[in-house]
């Protein structure tokens, strides 16, 4: 089967509560908040990346909201000084990279700290999230525009930009798959949803003036990791080693290595991600960083990346929690038809468990009646 049925049925979840929205509550139906609906998205897709590349490799990390934090701290401070607002462009993303590598390093030290006090994992993520957390509130010492519109969502690339940019990706992608599949003919599927895809996004960006700049940083980053996880060593390794960690060291499989590796690219997402976070965060006000880290990990769960083990063997890992992502995020737009955060919060807990306890017992149950003999053969 291309498509996976857990991604049809977050895709299929995801525009039911869109068509919702857009009927019933008139101020989602704005240009303005549409822009901010899909740089919510990318955040989320980001940062839920960044975790399943832990997940994928065998570990998962608690520290997620105080690295963010901190993150979101060391771009504050750089945005709020005399430098960043004189600076170029060019410089502008010069420090912006820059703050993408030095949280990839804290990700290495994390790694690092974890593999020396391996037997007290979870102690050690408690302690460098909350000393993450810790500086990080320091770092942000009032409550005050978050960001300039350089960084925020009014930064739109234009339709014709991307629609005359989907194109040759499309053309790409149809050559790419029918040289994979050939002498067969399984190219047809796949290709085809590119080509829906390509022009359902066509008519998004057409209808709301363009997306904003992390949409198009998003999608980049979850390409590159689905073809660094399918079609590098590093990510054969990283998947090897959350199948089973015995295993991928008796084949050679350097575990530090490839674990840092994970975390490294852990840091790095968080670090682009705090580069384009538009919620207002202070000392005041810390539980959008909080929400965002719980929003990232129901799509880790409702994507299937947290169950490494069995998620190992099938490709598309990211792009089922992408759809995850899609998906939590157009459940917090119900916040417009006057549900609260909490309720909210609760509605997602009970999807995780549902995710957890429910789903991987009917799917054992499907798999065994339908492994069943047949009790009338008609011959």
């Amino acid at each position: 089967m291309i498509i996976p049925w857990n991604k049809i049925i977050l895709l299929t979840c995801s525009i039911f509560l869109i068509l919702l929205l857009t009927f019933f509550a008139e101020g989602f139906r704005s240009v303005q908040s549409m822009h901010f609906f899909f740089q919510e998205i990318s955040i989320v897709v980001l940062l839920a990346i960044g975790l399943s590349f832990l997940c994928l490799s065998g570990s998962f990390d608690l520290s997620l909201g105080g690295f963010f934090l901190l993150g979101l701290s060391l771009v504050r401070l750089w945005r709020r000084s005399d430098w960043s607002i004189d600076s170029h462009w060019s410089e502008q993303i010069l420090a912006g990279f820059l703050i993408v590598i030095l949280m990839s390093a804290i990700g290495l030290l994390l790694a690092w700290l974890t593999a020396i006090k391996k037997s007290q994992t979870l102690v050690v993520q408690l302690g460098f999230a909350v000393t993450a957390a810790s500086l990080g509130a320091l770092a942000i010492p009032e409550f005050g525009p978050w960001c300039q519109p350089w960084y925020c969502a009014e930064i739109i690339l234009p339709a014709s930009w991307l629609i005359w940019a989907s194109i040759p990706f499309g053309l790409v992608v149809t050559l790419g798959t029918i040289i994979y599949f050939y002498p067969d003919f399984d190219w047809i599927k796949p290709i085809t949803a590119t080509w829906i895809m390509i022009g359902l996004g066509a008519f998004v960006v057409l209808e709301y003036q363009g997306l904003p700049l992390v949409v198009a940083v998003s999608v980049v980053v979850l390409m590159l990791g689905e073809i660094f996880l399918n079609h590098s060593l590093m990510g054969l390794r990283i998947r090897a080693l959350g199948m089973n960690e015995e295993a991928a060291r008796l084949s050679g499989v350097s575990l530090w290595k490839t674990r840092s590796s994970a975390f490294m690219i852990f840091g790095a997402c968080i670090g682009l991600a705090s580069l384009f976070e538009f919620e207002p965060v202070s000392r005041e006000n810390l539980s959008p960083v909080f929400f965002r880290q719980w929003d990232v990990i129901v799509a880790v769960v409702l994507g299937g990346t947290m169950f490494a083990r069995e998620q190992q063997n099938r490709r598309g890992a990211l792009g089922s929690v992408a759809l995850a992502g899609l998906f939590v995020v157009s459940l917090n737009q119900l916040e417009w038809l006057s549900f609260s955060l909490i309720e909210l919060a609760l509605i997602k807990a009970l999807l995780v468990l549902a995710a957890v306890l429910v789903f991987p017992r009917l799917k054992q149950w499907l798999k065994k009646n339908k492994a069943l003999p047949m009790r009338w053969n008609p011959d």
